[in-house]
């Protein structure tokens, strides 16, 4: 009974190592909020600094994220120059 019991933990301490080390393996990927955010202030850099206009009622000027992921599309053509 006693060698029965020494093999049961070394199966239950087993099971437990490799739970932890597969756990471990596994990769986080970024959600698509985070994603959206990484884009958004990467194509923030490209403006130089000037201010985005959205002219126009057509295609999608650029899209904003609020603050419970939820995406919205801006209409209109995108411009560093202000709406005639």
């Amino acid at each position: 009974m006693k060698k029965f019991l020494k093999y049961a933990f070394v199966a239950v301490f087993a099971a437990i190592v490799g739970c932890g080390v597969y756990a471990s393996q596994k990769s986080d990927t970024m959600s698509d909020f985070m994603l959206a955010n990484v884009e958004a202030l990467a194509n923030n850099g490209e403006s130089s600094g000037s201010d985005i206009y959205c002219c126009g009622n057509a295609g999608v000027c650029m899209v904003v994220i609020d603050n419970t992921g939820t995406k919205h599309d801006v209409k209109g053509v995108k411009s560093t120059l202000p709406c005639p």
